[in-house]
């Protein structure tokens, strides 16, 4: 009872933390847009000489239908389209894995795999 009422209360909180309309593409199914909250953050490059990453995360409801349901993910299939930079043009990009940063009955958050150009 805890788990389906704390999964409820998730979609409050992502719209009542300015929550942004993204496009979830899994890589069987159908594509639908769901409310996350986007964290962009400075560029990285994790290994010397090697490409640069924006550090992107979002946090969703954890959901099979109004959200991402962290246990169907498909690591290196399933895209999300959404802006790199704020008010920029979106894009599809890859989820990073092999597993969510964090989840909970509620809510999940992901790494975005969006590469920077030189």
């Amino acid at each position: 009872m805890y788990d389906l009422n704390f999964s409820e209360s998730a979609g409050w909180a992502v719209d009542g933390m300015g929550g942004e309309s993204i496009v979830y593409s899994p890589k069987t199914g159908a594509a639908r847009t769901i409310t996350a909250i986007v964290e962009r953050h400075a560029p990285e490059q994790f290994d010397a000489g090697g490409p640069m990453f924006s550090a992107i995360t979002i946090t969703v409801r954890n959901h099979a239908t109004s959200g991402i349901l962290a246990t169907s993910i498909n690591w290196g299939g399933d895209t999300v389209t959404l802006a790199a930079t704020k008010g920029g043009t979106a894009a599809a990009y890859l989820l990073v894995g092999p597993a969510p940063i964090s989840q909970d009955a509620g809510m999940v958050t992901l790494a975005v795999n969006v590469p920077q150009r030189r």
